[in-house]
């Protein structure tokens, strides 16, 4: 598969998301890349998929308003997935500077919750995928 460019892209305004429309194919972003950006399916569906050897292994299949690419937003870590684009698909692209700032306002106590959510499910996809 590919990597093609969005078919259309809105550029967002300050604090709001661009909107994004991807051709069946498309690899929105692979395992291991660094990323800003988590996506929120309008409509279509998107594939969320490992490496296991050299398979590729679909671990979540996910359609309108499932959320994909979020965990990257809130730890600075790699993609732990591919995400590819199964069928047309269209996506709200939230940035990673959008969420930091709704982060701001946040309880502390929430804020330290969500990191340790997100590093305790890493841990477990890593288990599950035999990497530690």
């Amino acid at each position: 598969m590919n990597k093609p460019a969005a078919d259309q892209q809105t550029k967002p305004k300050p604090d709001l998301a661009a909107r994004s429309r991807y051709p069946a194919g498309t690899i929105v972003f692979e395992e291991g890349e660094a990323d800003q950006s988590a996506y929120l399916v309008v409509s279509g569906k998107v594939d969320i998929q490992v490496s296991k050897g050299s398979k590729k292994v679909i671990v979540s299949s996910l359609g309108p308003s499932q959320i994909f690419g979020d965990y990257a937003l809130v730890d600075n870590s790699p993609r732990s997935a591919t995400a590819v684009v199964v069928e047309p698909t269209e996506v709200v692209v939230v940035s990673k500077q959008m969420i930091q700032n709704k982060l701001k306002g946040a309880d502390p106590f929430l804020v330290a919750w969500i990191e340790v959510l997100v590093d305790r499910i890493r841990g477990l996809n890593r288990r599950l995928h035999g990497d530690g």
